[in-house]
């Protein structure tokens, strides 16, 4: 038998080794991360979110994108303050709307920036977040189940193709997924054990989850239900503070919980406060006048619906900081309704199953194979106390859910992010293995683990466009969901090299045709390419100057979320009201084309439809030719894909004349598109 020396020193040199693979692991999380984001342009939201939180740090000002974490947008844009770069003037229009989407525009492509490193040194700050989550995630797996447990839960979170997809971009998604996890788990230790390191610890965790998203408001929903669990099972609480207390009764423990939920709320609205430098107003006064934010205060608060007294209270007695206030309602206006894309259908009202089947389209199998294992290996072993100790997780993804499966948000699988690192904590369960089942399921494991690790590999780069088999894998994953589960705007690099290894790039005469959806600049990116409409937010206005550009044969580039018509005027599938109004603008088209070479002509038709109307119906007429073409191509398989979020489409005159002249391949009544018709007419 061993000495207790002995025994010491070899627990000691367990727990060494066991913090070695924890750091090559997380430096590998790191490693994967970065790797497959460098040659990635800036994905749609990433210039507002950089953009905005620069400006909080030299302008002192808020009023740039408040809805998507003041937190995350500062840590983001730290290091951005070492470099010396030019910011757009606030003296423009842009600035006095709040027009963040064009200030990033120019921040990041108009003023001679070296975008590349500064998205680049954003993206590290929040893949540092990342990291600082899977040492949570360890951690907590650790505390339920073991070293072994702990480094299974972070193998899971270390290869993630979820995680490792928004590990390195700079957004707020990351950011909840953290403060969700340190804010469940940092509440439950308070119910506990009351000691000014837990009391400041959970205050700091939950105020960097509101800062972080407004959706960070369900953790008061996961409180309340881990407050009745608490009281059910009616476990002391340990107060050390000046002295030691054992509280036991429930009404004495509900005094103390009281008291500690009164002491939390002031130190989240404290620390609220300070992050907008304890000023309610928004805007800092030294600067230039400000008219609006970039949606009026009068248009928000006609669509919270009944939420609308409780913010005009929030208002008049500047409970929250104007900014915070402003981000919330327009978080719940924005919800109300959305355009959304699944499985080739479309609505504006969601679906109870879309996150479900992200869920269930965009995990790795083996997760749940290994989830599946766990929840068998907990029942049998039942472990004392293990659901007790489980229960913060299990509260988190139980409320979580109920959300998500009401949500009218159904534009990205990303809205899960906070419920994966639950899943990989609660999966290390497996490792509770009695010796009797060890042999018929260790192996199936150590399979499971194999397969996952291999299948993130396989998709570096493209982590965003990560699909298992059972829905189709990424070249699939376009027919499946589009937008920030797929395309994102981030792969114009990819497709400057695809055009240059295919001999299509720096031509004048090119025939080329590209649909982007995204905010980064394609002339930045160098991709000559007849323009055809597309979602950038800095777009020109179609007017009676513009050329239409001539579909022909060529090589149309178009992004999955254009293909799929998530963002232009011809939402949703082909249907017959499309069709009569393709038609009947095509012939004002017509006309406006055949009277290029006679100004005077030009301007008797312009007269004659009236300037405002004739824009109208050039704009209407491009993005209908636009959707007609689109639904010819969503009946025909893409020749090449780029990142798998840009689809290539080798055309003949005859398939263009066939897609935009011939009987369409898809036509439908309006009434069969769930919710399109009502948002149409609208």
């Amino acid at each position: 038998m061993s000495s207790p020396a002995a025994r010491t020193e070899s627990s000691r040199k367990s727990a060494a080794l066991v913090w070695i693979v924890v750091t090559i692991l997380l430096v590998l999380h790191f490693t994967l991360a970065m790797t497959s984001v460098a040659n990635k342009c800036n994905t749609f939201d990433e210039i507002a979110h950089l953009t905005a939180g620069y400006s909080y740090w030299t302008t002192n000002d808020y009023r740039l994108h408040p809805e998507n974490g003041n937190l995350p947008q500062r840590w983001a844009a730290l290091p951005l303050l070492t470099l010396s770069l030019e910011f757009p003037s606030t003296d423009l229009d842009e600035w006095s709307v709040s027009d963040v989407w064009m200030i990033g525009h120019q921040f990041f492509f108009e003023l001679g920036n070296e975008i590349e490193f500064v998205l680049w040194q954003g993206r590290a700050m929040i893949a540092l977040f990342s990291v600082m989550l899977g040492i949570v995630v360890f951690l907590l797996g650790k505390r339920l189940f073991g070293s072994v447990g702990g480094l299974l839960s972070l193998v899971l979170y270390t290869f993630s193709p979820t995680m490792l997809a928004h590990s390195r971009l700079v957004t707020s998604d990351l950011a909840a997924a953290l403060f969700f996890t340190l804010s469940i788990c940092m509440l439950w230790l308070l119910m506990h054990k009351v000691t000014f390191s837990t009391v400041l610890g959970a205050g700091c965790a939950v105020s960097g989850l509101m800062l972080s998203k407004m959706s960070g408001i369900l953790i008061v929903p996961m409180v309340v239900l881990l407050l009745v669990v608490r009281t059910i099972w009616g476990r002391p609480i340990e107060i050390k503070l000046v002295r030691t207390w054992r509280i036991c009764g429930r009404l004495r423990q509900t005094s103390v919980l009281l008291g500690i939920a009164v002491t939390q709320v002031l130190i989240v609205l404290l620390i609220i406060w300070a992050f907008y430098g304890f000023r309610y107003s928004a805007v800092n006064e030294t600067q230039p006048s400000h008219r609006q934010f970039y949606r009026s205060w009068a248009s928000q608060l006609n669509e919270v619906g009944n939420l609308r007294p409780a913010v005009e209270w929030a208002r008049e007695h500047r409970l929250l900081p104007e900014a915070y206030l402003y981000g919330f309602t327009e978080v719940v206006s924005q919800s109300q309704f959305r355009r959304a894309f699944l499985n080739g259908e479309y609505s504006v009202d969601g679906w109870w199953y879309f996150f479900p089947f992200c869920l269930v389209a965009k995990t790795p199998l083996s997760v749940f194979l290994l989830l599946g294992l766990s929840a068998v290996t907990l029942i049998i072993g039942r472990p004392p106390g293990i659901l007790y100790r489980a229960m913060p997780f299990l509260a988190l993804l139980v409320v979580y859910w109920a959300f998500a499966l009401t949500s009218h948000l159904n534009i990205g699988h990303r809205h899960l992010l906070p419920t994966y690192p639950a899943m990989f904590v609660l999966a290390g369960g497996v490792t509770m293995l009695r010796r009797d089942h060890r042999r018929s399921i260790v192996g199936l494991v150590v399979v499971g683990l194999l397969v996952f690790i291999a299948e993130s590999f396989l998709i570096w780069p493209d982590y965003l466009a990560y699909f298992n088999a059972a829905a189709g894998g990424p070249k699939q994953g376009y027919r499946r969901l589009v937008d920030s589960s797929l395309d994102w705007g981030q792969d114009l690099p990819e497709l400057r090299r695809w055009l240059e290894h295919q001999g299509l790039a720096d031509q004048d005469d090119t025939e080329v045709y590209f649909s982007y959806f995204g905010t980064a600049s394609p002339t930045y990116y160098r991709i000559q390419a007849n323009r055809l409409p597309s979602c950038w937010p800095f777009d020109k206005t179609v007017t009676h100057d513009t050329p239409l550009v001539p579909m022909k044969g060529g090589y149309y580039c178009l992004s999955a979320t254009m293909l799929q018509q998530i963002c232009t005027d011809a939402f949703g599938k082909w249907c017959k009201q499309f069709e009569r109004e393709y038609w009947s603008t095509m012939e004002v088209a017509r006309r406006y084309t055949l009277t290029e070479n006679d100004p005077e002509s030009r301007a008797t038709l312009i007269k004659k439809v009236g300037s405002d109307r004739f824009e109208r119906i050039l704009r209407r007429f491009q993005a209908l030719r636009f959707g007609r073409l689109c639904a010819y191509l969503r009946h025909r398989a893409p020749d090449a894909q780029v990142g798998y979020s840009i689809l290539i489409y080798r055309l003949s005159d005859d398939e263009i004349e066939a897609a935009l002249l011939q009987p369409p391949v898809e036509l439908y009544e309006d009434s069969e598109v769930k919710g399109v018709s009502r948002f149409v007419n609208s």
